[in-house]
Order: C-alpha cells, then sequence, then structure tokens
C-alpha cells in the first residue's frame, strides 16, 4: 500500500512538474514590406517628350518587420516601365525607402504597367501598378508636319 501511494505521488508530481514546464516560444524574428501605395493613377497626362511630365512617381516602403530587410529585385512589366529600387541594401526594422518608377509619357493612349518587387519581406512578389492615358498633342503643338514646298517632286515613304 505504501508503494502504491508513493508510486501515485510520483506519477501526479512528474505530471504537474510537466505542466509547469511549458514555456510559450517567443515570435520568429520576421521581415516584412509595406507600402504607403499599391497604384499610382497618372490620370490624363498630355504627351510631350520634350518638357511635358516625366511619367515619375514614387511608391514609398517600410520595413514592418523585425529583421533587416533586402529588396531583390524590381521589374517593370515592359520597356516603357523603368522601376529603380535600392537592391540589395538592408533596411533596419522601421526604416523607410522608395521605389521610383518612370513610365515612357511618349507613347500616347491608356496604359497598365506593373512593377515586380521581390524581397525578404513576403514570400509572394508584389505587384505595384501604374495606370493612366497619354493624350496627344494638339496638331499645332506636335510634331511638324511636312508641308509641301512649292516645285518640289513628292516622294512616297
Amino acid at each position: 500500500m505504501k508503494k502504491s501511494i508513493v508510486f501515485i505521488g510520483m506519477f501526479v508530481g512528474a505530471v504537474s512538474l510537466a505542466n509547469a514546464q511549458v514555456v510559450t516560444p517567443n515570435p520568429a524574428p520576421t521581415t516584412k514590406i509595406t507600402f504607403d501605395k499599391m497604384e499610382n493613377d497618372y490620370g490624363k497626362i498630355m504627351q510631350d517628350p520634350e518638357s511635358g511630365p516625366s511619367g515619375d512617381c514614387v511608391f514609398k516602403f517600410t520595413n514592418a518587420g523585425s529583421q533587416p530587410l533586402i529588396l531583390t529585385s524590381a521589374t517593370g512589366s515592359c520597356g516603357c516601365t523603368v522601376p529603380k529600387a535600392p537592391l540589395n541594401q538592408p533596411f533596419a526594422p522601421g526604416e523607410s525607402g522608395e521605389v521610383k518608377v518612370h513610365y515612357d509619357v511618349k507613347r500616347i493612349g491608356p496604359f497598365t504597367k506593373t512593377v515586380t518587387i521581390k524581397s525578404n519581406g513576403s514570400a509572394e512578389d508584389i505587384k505595384l501598378t501604374i495606370k493612366g492615358t497619354v493624350e496627344p498633342l494638339p496638331a499645332d503643338e506636335g510634331v511638324p508636319v511636312n508641308k509641301a514646298v512649292e516645285g518640289a517632286t513628292p516622294t512616297n515613304n
């Protein structure tokens, strides 16, 4: 009888001790990137390759994680969309940076383009979007029109 009471006491003590050892683990360090906006809408802009709107915009990002954030690539969806980002530079927790995007406003018409961002702050690629419509210049302000010169022979181009 003494042995069974001692055995039961040891068993209850062991179970109590095992439950008392449960420790809540600290959260794992993370990296997380957040952007101030995911889309830039230029609206209607005039085509003017010489002195018009630049087609530039800025997407601001912040490291919202607890480990350094590193952008590894920034790629435009076509040659008319050129991103510039601080690649392979560590951003400390809470630190911010910018992805600058240039769109070629020489191309007339509506556009929707993306910039793909890869970083250690997101398991998936992040897609930033730019959109708008480039309006042609009025005929008198645009590219000069070839005018016939009296006495010249017309050519077929």
